[in-house]
């Protein structure tokens, strides 16, 4: 693999990490253990061999990580200042010259009917009008179809790298992290999507996050890209990470230099990347695979193997647990310890219990992202699913807790609900007056042919020069054949003809009453 890595000191973003596949180490590490991650997704956890060194008891120094809260810098004046901090004016007023630009079709003759004729300009109004519709859809589900935007990907990722350094402005993160795969919906064409059919979601763009109590720090986007040939000589082997292990070291690089807490699972712990991490000046505890050497075990409902630079074993703290339901064999044996009680103290490691409540930061954003998705089909590219079902979700769930922990200067709003319906009613307000040189939000229809310029007892009737589709036969509900009626005239088909209404400019039957019920019905 090969990344862009930089220096820890270095705060630049980066949002595309390239991963190549080394034959030898995908070879060696698609076994059993790999599933369900898929091969040729370069995705796969490590499978090294057991370490067979170790220590003497309690000569593991542990990896001092001082505590740090995170911090919250000062707050816009409003909430759709903070808003606009994330989507600035700038970009999509670029957003609105590549959507005008983007109709123009390739140089050649145009159909008279063609749509270029139709297309009016948009604008960063409409655009951010078109934002709040988006989230509004999300809290209130109604049928409709909104598409808009450029079809360069480019543009998009230079929209990720803005959020991510604008997260930086409010956000001071602390010293605990966790790193995860994410997966946003896309069942479309596309050379990026990978399938997982264990995941809650199995199709779609993978994405690789480093997030912090469910406030997304940053993120890398999974990219397949041909196979590079392995790293020469034994050595160079060995000590080489594994494509999917290089993204943890990747993220965290990314980040202002500071000593941090990284809670991984088993996809990337290792006894390598621990160490390559504790070169780094960075602390790490996960839980492995039964092929490492492992600090300690831990028994809840299953046997849990634990890996960690950070703690020691011996350690716990009194937990309030619940008693687990089911009946298997696993679950049996722990009720024993519980007896007659429902809940009850019992000690836990220390490691084991950082782990239960730092390891979900991916997953709380995870959630939070996907309860209010305006679930709508993703049409023409799958850009679209990037943009408003990640990044805007990730602006919007991140302004949600800067707000919350925070202390801005209104007044706190502790619902995700009520957050978004805060800021489509404001991007409403204040861009729909703006916004006005659209045609209508919905498909055209019969009525909208109708000139009502004239009465239409004086539309003139005559040859249209081409053959189309009656107007009224083609807009009517379809109706059934009347039983035992004559065939001539039980015929329902749609009729082409070349007669109709030359004010109109539309086709219409003048043997039968079409004319009539097409001029006077509201179709």
């Amino acid at each position: 693999m090969s990344s862009i890595d930089s220096d820890a000191s270095e705060a630049s973003v980066r949002s595309c990490i390239v991963v190549e596949v080394l034959p030898e180490d995908l070879v060696a590490a698609c076994t059993a253990d790999c599933t369900p991650e898929r091969c040729d997704n370069s995705t796969v956890r490590p499978h090294e061999p057991p370490a067979i060194e170790r220590g003497p008891p309690g000569s593991l120094i542990p990896f001092d990580v001082p505590a740090r809260p995170r911090e919250i810098r000062n707050l816009p004046a409003n909430p759709l200042d903070l808003f606009f901090q994330y989507i600035p004016r700038d970009f999509v007023e670029r957003w609105a010259e590549w959507t005008n630009v983007a109709p123009l079709p390739k140089e050649g003759p145009r159909a008279r009917t063609s749509r270029v004729y139709r297309w009016r300009k948009t604008s960063a109004d409409e655009i951010y009008l078109f934002l709040g519709i988006l989230l509004y859809m999300g809290i209130h589900y109604e049928p409709q179809i909104s598409d808009l935007m450029p079809d360069i990907y480019r543009k998009v990722n230079e929209w990720s790298v803005h959020i991510q350094e604008t997260g930086d402005s409010f956000y001071l993160a602390g010293s605990d992290l966790t790193v995860d795969e994410a997966m946003v919906r896309f069942t479309g064409r596309s050379l990026q999507t990978t399938t997982i059919p264990t995941k809650p979601i199995p199709t779609g763009f993978k994405i690789w996050i480093l997030a912090q109590s469910g406030y997304c720090l940053r993120w890398l986007w999974h990219v397949h890209i041909p196979q590079a040939r392995p790293s020469p000589g034994e050595a160079g082997k060995q000590a080489a990470l594994t494509p999917t292990q290089r993204v943890v070291t990747t993220l965290v690089a990314l980040l202002p230099a500071a000593i941090y807490h990284v809670f991984l699972d088993n996809l990337f712990a290792s006894i390598q990347l621990f160490r390559a991490l504790r070169k780094q000046r960075i602390g790490a505890s996960g839980t492995c695979r039964k092929d490492s050497v492992n600090q300690f075990t831990w028994k809840d409902n299953a046997l849990v193997l634990f890996l960690t630079t950070v703690f020691q074993d011996g350690r716990e703290v009194i937990r309030n647990r619940r008693r687990p339901a089911g009946d298997s064999a696993a679950k049996r044996a722990v009720r024993q310890v519980f007896g007659p009680d429902v809940r009850k103290d019992l000690p836990v490691p220390e490691p084991i219990n950082e782990y239960n409540h730092k390891m979900n930061g991916v997953d709380t954003s995870d959630q939070m992202r996907s309860y209010y998705q305006y679930g709508r089909p993703i049409r023409r590219g799958g850009w679209q699913s990037i943009a408003w079902n990640f990044l805007l979700e990730v602006i919007v769930v991140n302004s949600f807790f800067l707000q919350l922990w925070g202390e801005p200067n209104w007044r706190t709003v502790k619902s995700q609900y009520h957050w978004r319906q805060l800021l489509a009613a404001q991007l409403i307000q204040q861009f729909g007056p703006l916004a006005k040189a659209r045609q209508r939000s919905r498909p055209k229809r019969a009525n909208d042919k109708k000139n009502t310029s004239i009465p239409w007892q004086q539309h003139r009737k005559g040859s249209r020069g081409i053959n189309s589709p009656c107007s009224y036969c083609g807009s009517r509900k379809a109706l059934r054949r009347e039983a035992l009626s004559e065939i001539s005239g039980n015929n329902l088909t749609r009729k082409k003809t070349r007669k109709g209404c030359l004010d109109c400019n539309v086709a219409s039957c003048i043997d039968r009453d079409c004319w009539y019920l097409w001029h006077t019905q509201n179709l």
